[in-house]
């Protein structure tokens, strides 16, 4: 069974989400430089090496105290919505148009946009360390975000139609912590709102019967065809959408690529999932402007926009944090942060006597009011 948002594509979609944390004129030109210099000393041509990336951790000093310790917090009690928004961020005087060729996208070669890159990496080493996934993007550890051309009613980050609420990478046994997104340039008509809806809001709004049956693995998440190629089913073992790790409480959804295996999980889910719908807040990120997702606690999403291809469409840049690095250890090599084991032996593919429940896979095309157009390419 799928559930959808109920989005309003007229005006503003959403409430407004809390406002941003913003750095003054003085701080960001002193961040501005002090990012030009970490920037001049750091080899971006191996950004996956203890040496770039130990010079970000050490950079992290020249941020501000008052982010600094904003994103600390952030970090340790997170807030209702699970999301942080960062204003007046330094970006590169110069940026090149907004790539749509995959193959010669910037987030391989990040000494292009190196004030960009840094400044990303700098927050994101206050909250975890860097990791990212060999099947995404060739594994860049800082990725474009960006629609593609025949791909605009895809399911994931190269679309541009209604990109459903989900917890990111909510499929593997490794996912992030946080999710960082920095705004280079938004979208031309300035449409987008990137949706965020948190577990601390939704869940008062769900049955306690409910909240035990999300609690028990009766859940599978369908792999993103990136991980696994256009057209396959593959899910997940099941898993709980609801877990309880020394007392902090997170949260697995996918509105798009979640299905339950019982009639009673559905109908628990389809609760929780009415409940995020009355969460959800938005922003329409501005360049310079960076959101933090706690994607334990929160999921997001995208409203839709119609892009133009034309080199000044929406670009954001992508980055993953873990809290615990050994978490990840099995799935890398040596010194590695790519994790290279991202589809284990044992996820369920489905046959076709499986598919009663679901129809169509986690790419399959919508919309933007929701309807079915068909399998993505």
């Amino acid at each position: 069974m799928t559930n959808r948002i109920s989005v309003d594509q007229s005006g503003n979609l959403f409430p407004e989400l809390l406002p941003p944390f913003t750095l003054d004129g003085q701080e960001r030109s002193a961040l501005t430089a002090d990012c030009r210099k970490i920037a001049e000393g750091t080899p971006f041509t191996d950004l996956d090496s203890n040496a770039a990336l130990s010079s970000m951790v050490s950079g992290a000093r020249h941020l501000p105290a008052r982010l600094v310790e904003e994103l600390t917090h952030f970090r340790w009690t997170s807030n209702d919505h699970g999301a942080l928004v960062i204003s007046g961020l330094p970006l590169d005087p110069v940026l090149p148009d907004t790539p749509t060729d995959e193959d010669k996208l910037p987030s391989r070669q990040p000494a292009d946009i190196p004030i960009c890159t840094t400044v990303q990496l700098l927050i994101l080493s206050v909250l975890g360390d860097l990791i990212s996934y060999a099947e995404e993007k060739a594994g860049a550890l800082v990725q474009d975000v960006v629609p593609k051309p025949g791909m605009e009613a895809r399911q994931e980050n190269v679309g541009s139609s209604l990109l459903e609420l989900h917890t990111e990478n909510g499929f593997h046994p490794t996912r992030p912590d946080f999710i960082t997104l920095l705004c280079l340039r938004p979208d031309r008509d300035d449409r987008a709102q990137t949706v965020v809806a948190g577990m601390r809001h939704a869940l008062p709004l769900v049955s306690r019967d409910a909240i035990e049956i999300l609690r028990q693995p009766y859940f599978r998440v369908a792999y993103s065809s990136s991980f696994v190629g256009p057209g396959k089913r593959v899910y997940c073992d099941p898993i709980p959408v609801l877990s309880d790790s020394g007392g902090a409480e997170s949260m697995v959804v996918d509105l798009h690529g979640m299905e339950a295996t019982t009639v009673s999980a559905q109908t628990a889910l389809t609760e929780l999932f009415d409940a995020l719908r009355q969460s959800v807040v938005g922003v329409r990120l501005r360049p310079g402007d960076l959101l933090v997702v706690d994607n334990r606690t929160a999921v997001h999403g995208r409203t839709a926009f119609v892009p133009r291809f034309d080199g000044c469409d929406r670009w954001l840049r992508r980055a993953f944090a873990i809290n615990d690095l050994r978490r990840s250890e099995a799935g890398r090599p040596p010194y590695s942060r790519v994790i290279r084991r991202s589809v284990p032996p044992h996820v369920s593919r489905l046959s076709g006597a499986d598919t009663h429940t679901r129809e169509g896979s986690r790419d399959a095309a919508h919309d933007e009011s929701g309807g079915p157009l068909g399998e993505g390419a």
